[in-house]
């Protein structure tokens, strides 16, 4: 009979020795030794190299005993410091086993055994089952169920109180606001994108009005400006919610105004809020609450959210969903609740705001276009090629929408007869890309949507000349006819684009003068207190209806 025996060994020494023993004594040479990485050198000096196996218990996965016993066998013998110990943590070890071995048997040192049949490994596979079943299923499915009646209870009790106040809060901002003339209070939350809510706070603060910006979501560009900041843990989903609804009624009783930052997001929306289906529920009740209330509702819309795929894909120009990748697609066109919180948004605001012109096809016809924000820094262009190098910058947050191949091919090309050192900023902070752009001599945007964004809105602040693609149809219906943007031929981009950047590479005049014209126009529209006149101007327009 050919019998196989698997050792397991204890970190006690006496285990060590109490082992060697039983093998002299039985004058057995077909062994192994499953090692969990304790005392390795001890382990291998006592039974030998060649029979160990690489073993640890944390690590079931890493175990291959396949590769070890390759034979089928008839009798398995398990050493062990007791018969009756817990067969749990090895049993994967064990089911491997049984695999190959006929019988299976447990010993220990004083010579007892203890045999494990059929129906003993049946047991401990189904008792291991209803563990890990109770683990990762019930006891899962348990814990978001009391989240999510707890988060429903504390949510509808908060929402019951605001709801009895709303008529007061109601008569309260039309005694300040309407008959007593007062300024109304403005907050703009959650999410910092490029810095808006900051800068948008701060201009409408030097205008008079008392606003405050919100952030609760950290951004991966790090800006570190905000009046107040509350990044929530995900890790302890009670005490988070508890925040955030504590957040909330502050924010409602507080202000008059509320300004959302990213498409649809309000409070109790993705990804503070987890379960889509209960912050579907939430959002609507949210924005109910602030009609009740008399409460005024912005929405900015940006990139992809507002997009109607079938309407943009029958458009004669350039846009996102001609060049989107399946992931976005995926992520953004075929997820119906990111679709739904959007469509809810529409359908509760007060007013609709959009960040780039691309956007205007796809939101109500009443929508404004608010351009993005920047605080003016005094700049001025020159000439970094010091070492007979120029530099040339492209920002690609989104390779399929930026068209960032595309710019690829064309710097390749021009490293042929031009001396260039090309740069892709990706995940940096803002001071960071700051820094980079300061030291450019060219920047190349986007060619894909048909706008520009905030990175080309920085680089022509920093008096940099950009080239990118601009829809002519946006001039002079939402861009300013000034816009300095060197703009490429849609019908050919690769090769126009390759001409504009070469006239750049060989005209330092030129890239002197479009960068000029940036500054100029940069503080004429995107300077933060005329971006936030014009917000102004957008909320007095709803008090005046």
């Amino acid at each position: 009979m050919k019998i196989r025996r698997v050792i397991f060994l204890s970190v006690n020494q006496s285990f060590f020795d109490s082992f060697l023993d039983l093998l002299k004594s039985e004058n057995i040479e077909n062994y192994f030794v499953l090692r969990d990485g304790i005392k390795e050198t001890l382990i291998e000096e006592k039974f030998g190299h060649n029979h160990i196996i690489p073993y640890k218990k944390e690590q079931y996965i890493q175990l291959d005993l396949q590769d070890y016993l390759n034979d089928s066998f008839d009798e398995a013998i398990i050493m062990c410091r007791d018969v009756n110990v817990d067969l749990s943590w090895f049993s994967k070890f064990i089911f491997i086993v049984a695999s190959k071995a006929k019988r299976i048997f447990l010993c220990d040192i004083s010579g007892r055994k203890k045999e494990l049949n059929y129906y003993s490994i049946l047991y401990l596979k189904i008792k291991l089952y209803c563990k890990s079943l109770y683990q990762k299923k019930i006891k899962f499915y348990a814990q978001k169920v009391s989240y999510k009646t707890f988060s429903f209870i504390a949510f509808s009790l908060a929402s019951l109180i605001l709801l009895i106040l709303s008529p007061i809060l109601r008569l309260y901002g039309y005694l300040i606001i309407k008959v007593l003339k007062r300024s109304f209070k403005v907050c703009i939350a959650k999410r910092v994108i490029s810095n808006q809510p900051y800068l948008l706070s701060k201009g409408l603060k030097e205008l008079g009005i008392n606003a405050f910006s919100v952030e609760l979501c950290e951004h991966v560009f790090l800006y570190d400006k905000c009046d107040y900041r509350m990044f929530i843990s995900k890790r302890i989903p009670f005490l988070r919610f508890f925040l955030l609804l504590s957040i909330f009624t502050y924010c409602f009783i507080k202000s008059d105004v509320f300004i959302f930052s990213v498409n649809g997001e309000c409070f109790f929306v993705s990804p503070l809020f987890q379960d889509w289906e209960l912050s579907l529920l939430f959002q609507k009740i949210e924005l109910i609450l602030y009609k009740i209330a008399g409460k005024k509702v912005i929405f900015q819309m940006r990139d992809c959210s507002v997009y109607n795929r079938d309407m943009a894909l029958q458009l004669k120009n350039r846009n996102r969903c001609k060049h989107c990748s399946p992931e976005i697609e995926k992520y953004f066109c075929r997820n119906i609740y990111y679709r739904e919180v959007t469509k809810t948004a529409i359908k509760f605001a007060s007013k609709i705001i959009y960040s780039t012109a691309d956007l205007k096809a796809y939101v109500p016809g009443n929508s404004d276009w608010l351009p993005n924000a920047i605080e003016i820094k005094e700049s001025s262009y020159h000439n970094n090629n010091d070492n007979g190098k120029l530099k040339i910058i492209h920002s690609s947050t989104n390779v399929y929408a930026k068209g960032t191949g595309l710019v690829c091919r064309v710097i390749e090309k021009l490293k042929f007869k031009y001396k260039i050192d090309f740069e892709i900023l990706n995940g940096r902070s803002q001071k960071e890309v700051f820094n980079i752009i300061e030291n450019a001599d060219i920047v190349v945007g986007q060619f894909t949507v048909g706008a520009y964004g905030n990175f080309e809105i920085e680089a022509m602040m920093m008096k940099k000349p950009v080239v990118g693609y601009i829809n002519p149809e946006y001039i002079p219906n939402i861009y300013d006819e000034s816009i300095p943007i060197v703009n490429v031929d849609e019908n050919n981009i690769e090769e126009s684009l390759y001409e504009k950047i070469e006239q750049l590479i060989l005209n330092q005049n030129l890239r002197e003068k479009i960068g000029s014209k940036g500054y100029e126009y940069v503080n004429k529209i995107h300077d933060y207190r005329i971006v936030s006149k014009k917000l102004l101007s957008i909320i007095n327009n709803l008090y005046e209806r």
